[in-house]
């Protein structure tokens, strides 16, 4: 991931720290399904994930002229650049039509459940959409994706428990060290919870997420209005 970290483009690396959480959400791009068409990447993908990429991707999906390929790639393009901005509702919109047309594809329920988790809304639809990912994958950041929309169920067991499994697979993962401290101080653990807090933030630092540029794990819980209780 550090090349990922280093990017120097705002909002693309916005999407890709948030992609951490979700299994590698724009790797995805390349890896569950067909390759860009080189129309389609031109035409929408053009220089990011941001309001711009919105306006060309649905564009280019309401002219009709788009299939297979392209049609794919377009979809994902406007769902990372919905999620990269903060709009988690036409994130889990976009994510939503993905699941119905590729439904063996991992990435409309990783997203789909992401962005419910992270807006706060519509949390019975993302448990369901987490299960099907879980079904589909065995990749262990969709616990962390659990865990953040089990974050905002106030089910702070549950969420200790998914996040402490991607950290058992995973164990140097900010987003799911950060998690985990949340909950173990939401169920009164407070020292077990700062120290997982401290260890996200010495790992952020490893990968450079101390530039003003980037984005650290803690802003990113506190854009999702999920921050550590005061103890």
């Amino acid at each position: 991931m550090t090349d990922i970290h280093h990017r120097r483009d705002r909002h693309r690396r916005l999407a890709w720290t948030h992609a951490a959480l979700a299994g590698s959400f724009l790797l995805a791009l390349g890896q569950t399904g067909p390759v860009w068409s080189q129309d389609a990447a031109a035409a929408c993908q053009g220089g990011g994930l941001d309001r711009a990429a919105i306006a060309r991707c649905s564009t280019l999906l309401g002219s009709g002229t788009l299939q297979g390929e392209g049609l794919a790639r377009a979809a994902e393009w406007r769902m990372g650049a919905h999620f990269a901005t903060g709009d988690y509702v036409n994130a889990a919109y976009d994510a939503d039509i993905y699941a119905n047309l590729w439904p063996d594809l991992l990435l409309g329920y990783y997203v789909g459940c992401l962005a419910r988790g992270a807006g706060g809304f519509d949390l019975d639809t993302a448990e369901r959409l987490c299960e099907t990912a879980m079904r589909l994958t065995d990749d262990p950041s969709v616990f962390s994706v659990r865990g953040i929309l089990r974050l905002k169920q106030n089910r702070n067991q549950d969420a200790w428990a998914d996040f402490d499994r991607h950290l058992q697979a995973s164990p140097r993962t900010a987003q799911a060290a950060y998690g985990r401290g949340i909950a173990a101080m939401r169920l009164g653990r407070v020292s077990e919870g700062r120290a997982d807090i401290a260890a996200a933030a010495d790992m952020d630092r490893e990968m450079n997420l101390t530039d003003p540029q980037m984005f650290t794990t803690e802003q990113f819980y506190t854009a999702w209005g999920l921050v550590p209780p005061q103890r």
